[in-house]
């Protein structure tokens, strides 16, 4: 039986949202967007991207 991995668990999720959110609220003031998503492998990718331009302005990993 697999473990499910921590940030699946609802709880978790809403803290991370809370903790992101002011730094999202700033970047957005800057015309930035923060974005997380899983990669193919399950990795964790994290972007800044330009709300103007839609252009990724940093990336990581």
């Amino acid at each position: 039986m697999k473990t499910p991995l921590p940030d699946a668990c609802p709880t978790g999720i809403m803290r991370v949202r809370n903790a992101v959110a002011p730094l999202d609220s700033f970047l957005r003031s800057v015309s930035r967007r923060l974005e997380f998503r899983r990669d193919e492998s399950g990795n964790i990718v994290v972007a800044v991207r330009d709300l103007t331009t839609g252009e990724i302005i940093r990336q990581s990993p």
